[in-house]
């Protein structure tokens, strides 16, 4: 496992690291000193043990007798000193290593130690990169410079005796040396790189694992939720020996879960919450305990109690190949950092370290096979396969067909049709026109939030039903299918419902029929491609109707913007839906990636809160949500479900206390729900008329019978069986994915976390005719602001891979 952590230039962040450099830190009763490592500090003159003195100065970027600067910004207040890469074993090495004699002991500290030197080399490979000239415009290799603790126990709970820990902090130094021998600050850019981290880490216990088996241990990857783990655990230690040495682990998680938080940062920040000294403990303390801990839980040694593995030593390319199809199932093109990072995952226990990794991956992208080399339109080369490519050209020829091969509907329909919706703003009216009348057999509209498309897709519906045409809706999800067949007349059904039913025989399509798709930017390059050639092959008109700059597809591809861009599309800019301008003007800034502009107007309106911790800003939003909104016509928008469950909660508790709620109540799974509730249900039924995202209120409960009434938001009355039915949530607030397409009153945005970017908050801003409230936290926001800013801004759009093919010569 890898964390890392930029290490500030402030006294109390330099001076936790110091410390660590300290001769006399392990007489202490800590951990043992560090050491050097890296052609960096060899330039540098440094090597053999850290010392408190040399490591202070270098961290301020100055020479090791402090006298020179080696960067710019020596010194300086903000300057950032370094990384923190902390590389920690699974948890039954640690074990292992705890429960084996002293020369035990060492081999297991050895085998991590090449492991980590050998990991270090991918990361001198890989990150060693710095920048000079007119606004470092010109990048040239570096020398890299860390320096290296192994640490061997967890932090201690309330006393108790820590847990083993095997790890190691290497603080990377953000100074580094150029070939000519001057110096300069490190471009921590490629260490930050989507994947790198995930690489690192898995490479790291790919070689690990080779190096134990090399020394007698087996290891094998659990099982987690039906899916092997990305990490490996030794046969020698129990599951149960494991989690009776977990003590930290599940004092972190019991804190993240009851926050409602996950991802890296918001682990990071449990850490430091729950963070308490080292308690002094002797070698022999701390060995004694754990050993009678293992005795207690019959741990043998690693010459008994084996499975036997059998598996291959070589990765072959067909391997690797596979590995990249199932990249793509999700994503349309990848970086080598990404499929080394998958391969180290799926073939750590393999033996193989990562020389084989690395030279299997080389083979696979050089073998002229399966993979196909892209562009790197950001620095970074991209790859695809040629499974994509075919599906995407399949797409494109067809797409390309559509230009002038369908009627559009006559004059007189239209003009009826637009006459009887004298409303339409000139925008609704274009589009209106270019769907009905245009010749192409696939027309787009690219609308932003607010921007009234389903009112002009009613419009739509008419011109074509006057002319004689059948109108289908479909989409994406059947709570979206349904908002659009109310808002606009088209009998809606999400997709998969549609192709079954036309498959069966129940719904038809033909040259009189009209099929708009809508929330088309959702939709993958797969999916997409069948709903082209299904229309192209009967003569259908297909409408795709979308807003590329919201939520992506799940799948691979961006296919909808590239249809866009290759036809051409009526465009809605004129948001309608919030009432104030200054709100409009901000849903637009978090479109266009200005998220600092719009976060001011947020302040300025006082409808920005910041608290001091997570837990702090969800309490503030479920305090202002309880006392400003109503169930039934404000919604709650988070980045993650486990957020979203924690939210929920804290309002189904704020409501009891207030006496909203009655007495009856019903368990259902890991929820209670009592009469007064606000609820969702999270899967299609088809007897009972349910669709996923359907919400109301619960109105009645009989625990002896097991049943939930409950009231839908149409009016519609229905009894569940939970026993049978148990696809039911509270639904006070919803992952921001399930609300896309939702109008609200009022909404309430817990901002940052790990789900943050560009396309989320502009779903998140636009949801609301009325206030907009958001929430974070003081690490999540950063100083003024900026670090959430800088999150938001980040773009995930999704982009077919045929956008980055390299032109032949």
């Amino acid at each position: 496992m890898l964390s890392l952590k930029p290490i500030g230039s402030s006294s109390s962040e330099v001076g936790y690291y110091t410390q660590l450099g300290q001769e006399d830190y392990y007489v202490k009763g800590g951990e043992p000193p560090g050491n050097w490592w890296g052609i960096g500090a060899s330039k540098l003159g440094l090597s053999g043990r850290v010392t408190s003195l040399e490591f202070r100065n270098v961290l301020q970027g100055r020479a090791a007798d402090g006298r020179t600067a080696l960067v710019q910004n020596a010194g300086q207040r903000k300057r950032r000193s370094a990384f923190d890469l902390t590389w920690s074993v699974p948890k039954s090495v640690s074990v292992a290593w705890s429960q084996e004699s002293l020369a035990g002991r060492r081999q297991i500290e050895a085998a991590g130690e090449r492991a980590l030197m050998r990991v270090l080399d991918v990361v001198q490979e890989y990150c060693g990169v710095t920048r000079r000239g007119h606004r470092g415009a010109t990048l040239e290799t570096a020398g890299l410079a860390a320096a290296v603790f192994r640490h061997d126990t967890a932090r201690g709970i309330d006393g108790e005796v820590p847990d083993p820990n095997l790890h190691w902090h290497v603080v990377l130094l953000n100074v580094s040396t150029r070939e000519d021998g001057s110096t300069g600050a490190l471009d921590a850019r490629a260490l930050f790189q989507p994947h790198m981290k995930m690489a690192l880490g898995a490479l790291f216990r790919a070689e690990l694992a080779k190096e134990l088996g090399a020394l007698g241990y087996s290891s094998y990857r659990p099982v987690r939720n039906g899916r092997e783990a990305s990490w490996f655990e030794l046969d020698a230690v129990s599951s149960e020996l494991v989690d009776a040495f977990s003590k930290r682990r599940k004092e972190i998680v019991d804190w993240l879960r009851a926050r409602g938080l996950s991802g890296a940062k918001a682990a990071e920040r449990a850490t430091n919450a729950t963070k308490e000294a080292k308690g002094i403990w002797t070698r022999d303390q701390l060995l004694q305990a754990w050993q009678e801990t293992g005795r207690r839980f019959g741990y043998k040694s690693k010459s008994t109690g084996y499975r036997q593995h059998s598996r291959p030593s070589v990765i072959r390319v067909s391997d690797v190949e596979g590995i990249a199809k199932r990249i793509t199932q999700n994503e349309s093109h990848f970086t080598r950092v990404e499929l080394i990072r998958r391969v180290a995952e799926d073939f750590q226990t393999n033996g193989v370290g990562i020389d084989g990794i690395q030279r299997a991956v080389s083979e696979a992208l050089e073998s002229g096979g399966e993979i196909v080399p892209l562009s790197a339109p950001d620095g970074e080369q991209r790859f695809t396969t040629k499974e994509v490519l075919a599906i995407e050209a399949k797409l494109l020829a067809s797409v390309d067909r559509a230009g002038g091969s369908h009627l559009g509907v006559v004059p007189n329909a239209l003009g009826e049709a637009l006459k009887a919706s004298p409303s339409l703003r000139p925008e609704q009216k274009s589009a209106v026109m270019h769907i009905a009348s245009s010749s192409d057999r696939i027309v787009c509209v690219n609308g932003m939030a607010g921007t009234g498309k389903t009112f002009m897709l009613r419009v739509a519906r008419e011109a074509f039903q006057n002319a004689g045409f059948q109108v289908l809706g479909t989409t994406l999800a059947a709570k979206a299918a349904e908002g659009l067949e109310v808002g606009s007349g088209i009998k809606s059904v999400h997709i998969h419902s549609l192709l079954k039913r036309i498959e069966q025989g129940i719904e038809t399509l033909d040259s009189k029929s009209v099929l708009v798709v809508d929330e088309a930017g959702m939709i993958g390059t797969v999916m997409m491609e069948r709903l082209v050639s299904l229309t192209e092959r009967v003569g259908a008109k297909l409408v795709l109707v979308g807003d590329y700059r919201q939520l992506q597809a799940i799948d691979a591809g961006g296919p909808f913007q590239a249809i866009c861009k290759r036809l051409g599309a009526a465009h809605l800019n004129e948001i309608t839906r919030q009432r104030d301008q200054w709100a409009r003007e901000a849903v637009k800034e978090f479109a266009a990636g200005e998220a600092d502009s719009a976060l001011a107007r947020f302040q300025e309106q006082g409808l920005l809160v910041v608290a001091k911790d997570r837990n702090g800003a969800m309490e503030a939003l479920v305090r202002d949500w309880h006392e400003m909104g109503s169930p039934h016509d404000s919604l709650i928008f988070a980045g993650t479900r486990l957020e979203t469950t924690v939210l929920n909660r804290l309002c189904q508790a704020e409501r009891l206390k207030k006496g909203e709620l009655g007495s009856q109540k019903i368990e259902v799974g890991k929820e209670t729900f009592r009469v007064g509730d606000r609820v969702m249900f999270t899967r299609n039924n088809a007897s009972l008329l349910i669709r996923n995202g359907n919400a109301g209120e619960v109105v009645a409960v009989d625990v002896m019978r097991r049943v939930v009434r409950v009231k839908l938001d149409s009016g519609y009355r229905v009894a569940i069986s939970v026993d049978d039915y148990e696809h039911l949530t509270l639904g006070y607030a919803v992952t921001t994915h399930k609300g896309q397409g939702q109008t609200v009153e009022s909404a309430f945005v817990l901002a940052g976390g790990a789900m943050t970017d560009r396309e989320l908050s502009y779903v998140q801003a636009s949801r609301s005719r009325g206030e907009t409230r958001i929430y974070t936290d003081e690490v999540s926001s950063g100083d003024r602001l900026e670090h959430l800013a800088r999150k938001m801004k980040q773009s995930r759009a999704k982009h077919l891979a045929h956008e980055y093919l390299i032109e032949a010569a």
